[in-house]
């Protein structure tokens, strides 16, 4: 399902966002996989993520604004 949401990111969204940040929750496919293959054909800033266990949605949510804070993204 990943791979169908990041191809359905043209370079016009892509422009619009400082940085993209993808988290996998240590999923049993292949989401890391597919998110650092297509972080590497990026030119923009793109920031794969991997929780060590499984923090179910709110606390991946939790993760990504946490690092977003960290590097000054507010919105």
């Amino acid at each position: 399902q990943l791979r169908r949401v990041l191809d359905a990111l043209t370079p016009a969204h892509l422009k619009v966002f400082r940085s993209v940040f993808i988290v996998d929750n240590v999923s049993r496919d292949q989401t890391l996989a597919v998110a650092r293959e297509w972080a590497g054909q990026q030119s923009g800033s793109v920031h794969v993520l991997q929780n060590e266990v499984n923090l179910g949605l709110g606390g991946s949510h939790k993760r990504i604004f946490q690092r977003c804070r960290d590097e000054g993204i507010s919105h």
